[in-house]
């Protein structure tokens, strides 16, 4: 037995090891991986040396992921498109609030903004206002938030305004 076939039995031991020691469901991922680059070292080194078997070892075969940072991902059972598909009708409604209220977002005061208005239609204002905002962040809407998109509105009308001065016989679109 020379070094290289040697060396190819020390590989397979590893992935041997590797999938004894990595059974958990939460280590799934990670003994894939490991398994499939150790699998690739051997078949390359195999092939390389034209010692031993190259590409007769246990390759993996990927499937959807059952884990995401051990965290178990539940599937919905044949999910169809419009089970993940807003309702149009829904959308065109959000769509309105957050004009109504982005028109008139600088002349309501800070306060009545939070405490009459949706979440969802403030991140709106604040996404028309260019803002970085998902539904998740800012975790919490405060009146700090709300002033800083009054501010970018603001900000964006003045600079609207001296593109109009700047070029008075363009049409403003």
């Amino acid at each position: 037995m020379n070094k290289y076939e040697k060396v190819l039995g020390v590989l397979k031991e590893t992935m041997a090891d590797v999938n004894r020691l990595l059974n958990d469901p939460e280590d799934e991922n990670h003994r894939m991986k490991l398994v499939t680059e150790l699998q690739r070292s051997h078949d390359f080194l195999a092939l390389v040396t034209v010692s031993g078997d190259a590409g007769q070892g246990v390759h993996e075969k990927f499937g959807p992921a059952k884990t995401i940072g051990g965290k178990k991902i539940e599937y919905k059972a044949n999910t169809k498109p419009e089970d993940v598909k807003p309702d149009e009708f829904k959308v065109g409604k959000l769509k309105d609030k957050v004009e109504s209220l982005f028109a008139s977002f600088l002349t309501i005061d800070t306060e009545d903004l939070l405490k009459n208005y949706e979440d969802i239609v403030i991140r709106g204002v604040a996404k028309k206002a260019k803002m970085k905002v998902t539904k998740d962040s800012p975790e919490k809407l405060t009146i700090d938030f709300i002033d800083e998109i009054k501010l970018e509105i603001m900000t964006e009308q003045e600079r609207q305004a001296k593109l109009v001065d700047n070029n008075p016989n363009e049409p403003n679109s």
